[in-house]
């Protein structure tokens, strides 16, 4: 045993209920070291022959195999080769003795000992006596009539114990946490060309895909748009209560769904003076409602969906934000705008709670908005600051995010009157991600600075079909990110000899490998009962800016009923 060999012994064919044959017995004895395996054999219904020996005092170190009828060479003196179907423990034990050489050529450095517990933790289970399935697939402990059970090649190749990771800070991740969100931006397609290597609890090596961590909500349908009921009172206070009715069918709730419960949503406030000064603020992600193109009106399309196509798309990006403006009319005729808008960070309630948490992040904007003849523009500036998320992107386990990111961007958006009803309107914007260092026990480094944009063009037409209707198109290129990469440090490869990682630094694109359009057919009409009924369609190409996800088709309706 000074060899560190290990050694397939056959239980024996006698049958006895408490012997096992030379050299199996002694797989018990302490100078052994866990180096001897002892064989039984089953049939070909996992039952054990009954000219199988068996000794329970060796329950710890035994394990089956097939033994019975089973295929080998035979000697026969007239023949140069032959074949015959043999029973016996001799049979069985050659399968594990092929089992271990299989695990030790793709793990050279395990001992003996290792071997031969791999072989024991991943066999399948047999149980003796009246024990359910599901109680004897979960034993942890050895069956005094089966050992560990019958022997399972493909499992003994697979992690036993879960997954580890080493970061670059030297700590350890269980690999099987981890999670990378997608971005606003769109998915990082450079990810599926990175690979780590995680180890089991026997240290062996297994190649795991980044890729296969993450998530893109961006691909996800979105409910487009909500039935809401919304409140007017004096002064421009409103506040709006919504469910989703429709967006990706698989993603639609039942109807009996208590998850997705009607609730207050929104909430904005907004005054002038006849000094040309206006506040605003509002909670639920209501900006929209002051700042950009929309605030004044120019954008009868916006219905609620994905953000409002024509205002800066950064703003969506503090989705549940509060926020707080003031404006001045300067001698021009030019309006300024400056304001805040902060969203805190929060987390689900509780732990069936399959939200997601929300990141802290804050925005800075000023806007100046001019209008001359049949044309408005705005043109807005301003500043994201993220918590342990960068657009959006955010991690967990060995991919967790710990940063502080910047995103300066500016948007130029604007609306022309082409003819008495019909406004056609049009927004572009450019924004830049500084670069970043992760803090956290992470294989994510951190990225160097990113390019995003997003652009969108709509025509409307009013008074259609009837007074005080509306028709409108738009196409839309959702927030994608250009240019900026991703840096990674994982294990990228484990040494035979004694089981050793190194590792090395992989840098991962940040741009996605589509790009996303969205078609949306708009229709508003008031109602005689009061109110108004909007109706979308809208067609999302390449959703998430991901080349391989398929085309997206939803409709919806909303209804508004304001109360003077």
């Amino acid at each position: 045993m000074t060899k560190g060999t290990l050694i397939t012994a056959a239980l024996g064919n006698d049958g006895f209920t408490n012997a096992a044959s030379w050299p199996a017995e002694f797989a018990k004895a302490n100078w052994a070291k866990g180096q001897i395996i002892a064989v039984g054999a089953v049939d070909a219904a996992n039952k054990r022959a009954s000219f199988s020996s068996v000794d329970p005092t060796l329950a710890n170190w035994t394990v089956y195999a097939p033994g019975v009828s089973v295929a080998s060479s035979y000697s026969v003196p007239t023949m140069q080769s032959a074949y015959a179907y043999m029973s016996g423990t001799s049979m069985a034990t050659p399968i594990v003795a092929g089992q271990a050489a299989l695990i030790k050529s793709n793990w050279n450095f395990l001992t003996a000992p290792d071997l031969a517990q791999v072989i024991f933790q991943s066999a399948t289970r047999l149980c003796s006596g009246t024990v359910t399935a599901a109680a004897c697939a979960a034993r942890t402990t050895a069956d005094s009539l089966y050992g560990w059970g019958v022997v399972n090649i493909g499992a003994s190749l697979q992690p036993i114990g879960g997954l580890n990771v080493g970061t670059r800070t030297g700590t350890t991740v269980n690999f099987a946490g981890s999670a990378l969100a997608s971005a606003k931006g769109g998915l990082a397609s450079g990810l599926k060309g990175v690979n780590a290597v995680a180890v089991d609890k026997f240290n062996r090596g297994f190649v795991v895909n980044l890729a296969s961590t993450a998530t893109s909500t961006a691909s996800t349908a979105t409910a487009i748009p909500a039935a809401s009921t919304t409140t007017t009172a004096i002064r421009g206070v409103s506040f709006s209560a919504e469910y989703s009715l429709i967006g990706n069918p698989a993603d639609r709730p039942a109807a009996s769904d208590s998850a997705a419960p009607l609730k207050l949503a929104h909430m904005s406030y907004r005054f002038a003076n006849d000094r040309g000064e206006g506040f605003g603020f509002g909670t639920g992600g209501t900006a929209g409602q002051y700042f950009g193109l929309d605030a004044n009106g120019s954008t009868p399309l916006n219905l609620g969906t994905a953000g409002n196509r024509f205002n800066a798309p950064y703003f969506a990006m503090a989705e549940s934000a509060t926020h707080l403006g003031y404006s001045s009319t300067l001698d021009d005729g030019v309006v300024l705008r400056w304001g805040m808008m902060t969203q805190a960070a929060s987390s689900p309630a509780t732990l069936d709670d399959q939200s997601a948490p929300v990141a802290a992040r804050s925005l800075a904007t000023v806007e100046l908005q001019k209008q001359i003849g049949a044309v408005t523009g705005v043109l807005t500036v301003g500043q994201l600051q993220e918590t342990n998320s960068v657009l959006g992107l955010s991690g967990a386990g060995s991919l967790a995010l710990e940063t502080k990111s910047q995103t300066a961007f500016m948007t130029l958006a604007g609306s022309f009157q082409v003819a008495p009803k019909t406004t056609l309107s049009a927004m572009a914007s450019l924004g830049m991600t500084s670069a970043y260092d992760n803090g956290a026990a992470s294989l994510i480094e951190g990225a160097s600075s990113s390019q995003t944009a997003a652009w969108s063009l709509g025509l409307a037409h009013k008074d259609v079909w009837r007074n005080g209707d509306a028709l409108g198109v738009t196409l839309a290129m959702p927030l994608k990110t250009l240019s900026g990469n991703l840096k990674v440090y994982s294990a990228v490869s484990q040494s035979q000899v004694d089981g050793g990682l190194q590792y090395a630094s992989q840098s991962a694109s940040l741009a996605p490998t589509g790009t996303e359009r969205d078609l949306e057919l708009a229709y508003a009409t008031p109602l005689r009962i009061g109110g108004k009924l909007s109706m979308l369609a809208q067609l999302r190409m390449q959703p998430g800016h991901d080349a391989d996800a398929p085309h997206q088709v939803g409709v919806g309706l909303r209804y508004v009923r304001e109360l003077k």
